[in-house]
C-alpha cells in the first residue's frame, strides 16, 4: 500500500487491501465541506455513487481506518494520533464518509471518525435520506469535527499481466492444436 501526500497532509493511499474483494482499491479523501453532488459529479441515483453497496461501503471505511489512518509503521506520519495530518482535516475528530445508494435524490452514507490520540476509537454511523445538495459535514454526528467523502476504485489488473495470460491461452491452444495433428505410431 502506498499512502499519497499532496503536500497539505494525507490525501488517500493506492492499493488499499479490502475485506472480502479480490482486487486492491485505490481511495481519496475530498475536502471537507464539499456536497456529494460536488464530490460524485451528482447524487440522483446509484450511478453517480461508486457504490450501491452498502456491504462494499462498510468495507471500504473499514479497511480506511484500519490500513489507511494508521500510525508509524508503516504509515509515514501518525495519522491516527494526530487526523489533522489528513488533508482537509482541520478539526479533529475527522469523519470519513462513504456514500452508497441513492433513490429519488436521497443517499445512504457509513461514516467512521478518527479521534486524536486513540488508535482504537471506531465510531461508524449508517445515516439514511441525505440529500443531494448536502455536504459531509452536515451529516449528524455524536461529537464535532470535519467530515470528508471517501472515493474510491477498483485497481485494475496491470496491462503486463494481462499480456503473460492472453500469451498461456495462446501457448496451450497451440500446444494442443500441434497435438491433434500429430501422426499417431501403430
Amino acid at each position: 500500500m502506498v499512502w499519497q501526500d499532496g503536500g497539505t497532509g494525507l490525501t488517500g493511499a493506492l492499493n488499499v487491501p479490502v475485506a472480502g474483494e479480490a482486487l486492491p482499491y485505490n481511495v481519496t479523501f475530498s475536502d471537507s465541506g464539499l456536497s456529494c453532488a460536488a464530490v460524485y459529479g451528482g447524487c440522483a441515483s446509484g450511478a453517480d455513487l461508486d457504490t450501491t453497496s452498502a456491504l462494499l461501503a462498510n468495507s471500504i471505511v473499514d479497511a480506511v481506518k484500519a490500513q489507511v489512518l494508521v500510525d508509524n509503521p508503516p504509515a509515514p506520519f501518525n495519522y491516527d494520533t494526530d487526523p489533522t495530518l489528513v488533508s482537509g482535516c482541520g478539526t479533529a475528530p475527522c469523519w470519513y464518509a462513504v456514500p452508497y445508494a441513492a433513490a429519488g435524490g436521497d443517499i445512504s452514507v457509513v461514516y467512521i471518525a478518527n479521534f486524536v490520540g486513540n488508535s482504537d476509537a471506531l465510531v461508524k454511523i449508517a445515516v439514511g435520506g441525505i440529500g443531494n445538495d448536502v455536504s459531509a459535514n452536515d451529516f449528524p454526528r455524536p461529537v464535532g469535527g470535519d467530515v470528508q467523502w471517501v472515493r474510491f476504485s477498483v485497481v485494475p489488473l496491470p496491462p503486463a499481466l494481462v499480456l503473460f495470460g492472453s500469451g498461456l491461452f495462446a501457448l496451450f491452444g497451440w500446444l494442443g492444436r500441434c497435438r491433434r495433428r500429430a501422426p499417431r505410431a501403430a
